[in-house]
Order: structure tokens, then C-alpha cells, then sequence
């Protein structure tokens, strides 16, 4: 196709996306008190409190959290159309192209859901242990500040976790061989250990516990790219 070919169908998926983000968010409306309630879970067992302090911040919380909820819902569009919009751009032929979504939004969830039940609570507890001793000090977090945060983290995480279809992806490009991935691996493992030195309580028991989803998912990433390597 030409680039105004291109041009037109990348419009036309990007009014697909929009379109289904935009009912998600209409369905995730009757949804959002129990999603940010759901939200809230980790930090229960904290002695912390939150507060609004403008007029609007509800409102724009619901907003946010509504167009959260239907990022999730529209997730599995979003990839079909980007695979099916990219693929043929590259003239790389992938099939199984639903198998593919499927994976990818087990994955992405997969990273949502190890977020939310292993990192969010980990962070917390570490985060409000940090007081001083002549001072009294009370967490008081604005609920938005603190749904931002959460929703920001598990996300990114979800996208970590999509490592292994961006391998199969770049294997079948001709991008990610086994050679290029066996390679850099030990960089790799460097900076999860990083990462999760960052993200977690100065304990090593933490860290191996957050850097082993990484290491893994990485070691299975080098296996598709082996399987699916032109």
C-alpha cells in the first residue's frame, strides 16, 4: 500500500480503538466505586488515610478510573489492530494472529495481577516504614495521588510482562534472535536486579522474589524467539 493507504487504515484502527476504550469506559463507570475500592485493599492493613482537597478531584478520580477500566476492556482490540497494522507494514506474515492476542493479554494481566498482589503491597509497607523517631508523622495520601499510583504501576508492569510476544514478534521480523538475546542476557539480569532493588524493601529476600518473574519471563522470551526465528 502507499503511505495514504497506510495512512487511512491507521486511522480507521485507531477509530476502532478509541471506540471500544471509549465503551469500556461507559461500562467501567457502574464499575469504578468497586474497582477503587478494590484498589484501596493493599494499603487496609496500614494505618494510612486519604483525603481530597479540590472540589473537582472526584469527579476527575471517576473520569480516570473509568478510562482505566476501559483501557482493560479494549486491551485485546488495541493488540489485534496494532498486530494487524504493523505485520503487514513489515510484510511479515504471523498466523494464529488470535492465539497471539490471547497471549498477550494473559500476559499483560498476568503483570497487572503479580503487581497488585506482589509489588503494590511491598512498596507500601516498605514506603510508610520510613519515619522519624522524634517526629510524629501520619500518612495521609490524596486518594488520587494513591490511584494514580497504584494504576500506574501495575500497568507498566503488565507491560514488562510482554516480553515474550514482543520476542515472538521480533523473531518472526528478524529483530530478536536467540544469539542477540543469549548475548545480552546477563546485562539484562543486571538491570532487573536493579529494578527490583529499586522497587522494593532492602531485603534480598524481596529483590529475588521480584527479579525472578523477570528472569523468567526473559528465559522464555530466548525459547520463542528460537521457535519462531526465520
Amino acid at each position: 500500500m502507499s503511505f495514504w493507504d497506510h495512512l487511512d487504515e491507521f486511522r480507521s484502527r485507531l477509530l476502532i480503538i478509541l471506540a471500544t476504550i471509549f465503551i469500556g469506559s461507559l461500562i467501567g463507570y457502574s464499575l469504578s466505586e468497586s474497582f477503587i475500592q478494590f484498589l484501596i485493599l493493599p494499603s487496609q492493613s496500614l494505618d494510612i488515610s486519604f483525603q481530597v482537597i479540590t472540589v473537582t478531584s472526584m469527579f476527575m478520580i471517576k473520569l480516570f478510573v473509568c478510562f482505566f477500566i476501559g483501557l482493560l476492556i479494549a486491551f485485546p482490540v488495541l493488540i489485534y489492530n496494532l498486530i494487524q497494522f504493523i505485520l503487514p507494514a513489515l510484510q511479515v506474515k504471523l498466523r494464529g494472529i488470535f492465539l497471539l492476542v490471547i497471549l498477550s493479554s494473559f500476559f499483560f494481566f498476568s503483570g497487572i495481577f503479580f503487581a497488585y498482589f506482589i509489588i503494590i503491597p511491598f512498596l507500601l509497607t516498605f514506603l510508610t516504614s520510613i519515619t522519624f523517631e522524634s517526629v510524629d508523622i501520619k500518612y495521609n495520601f490524596t486518594l488520587g495521588s494513591y490511584l494514580s499510583y497504584v494504576i500506574w504501576t501495575t500497568f507498566i508492569n503488565g507491560l514488562i510482562f510482554q516480553m515474550p510476544v514482543i520476542s515472538l514478534i521480533g523473531a518472526r521480523i528478524g529483530l530478536l534472535t536467540p544469539m542477540f538475546l543469549k548475548h545480552y542476557r546477563r546485562h539484562c539480569f543486571i538491570v532487573f536486579l536493579i529494578i527490583s532493588a529499586l522497587i522494593t524493601p532492602p531485603d534480598p529476600l524481596s529483590q529475588i522474589l521480584i527479579c525472578i518473574p523477570f528472569v523468567l519471563l526473559y528465559e522464555l522470551s530466548i525459547i520463542v524467539s528460537k521457535i519462531f526465528t526465520k
